[in-house]
């Protein structure tokens, strides 16, 4: 997974972090109540990545130019 900050004076801030890891992130911070629906989205994310690789997730464009993108 890929964690990529541009800031407007065109800074740019990319962090590789292993997928497993950001899962068991995400896992861990979900409540109890919660996981089994939360383990069903990190296999289709998995099955994702594995079906068409470099998959863009999220990206958030502020007013005032920065930009934050996380790719699988």
């Amino acid at each position: 997974m890929k964690i990529t900050v541009v800031t407007d004076e065109s800074k740019k801030i990319v962090l590789h972090v292993p997928l497993w890891l950001g899962l068991r992130f995400a896992l861990h911070m979900t409540p109890q109540n919660g996981r089994e629906e939360m383990r069903a989205l990190i296999r289709g994310l998995k099955s994702a990545k594995k079906q068409w690789g470099h998959l863009k997730i999220v990206e958030v464009i502020s007013s005032d130019g920065d930009v934050v993108e996380i790719t699988l």
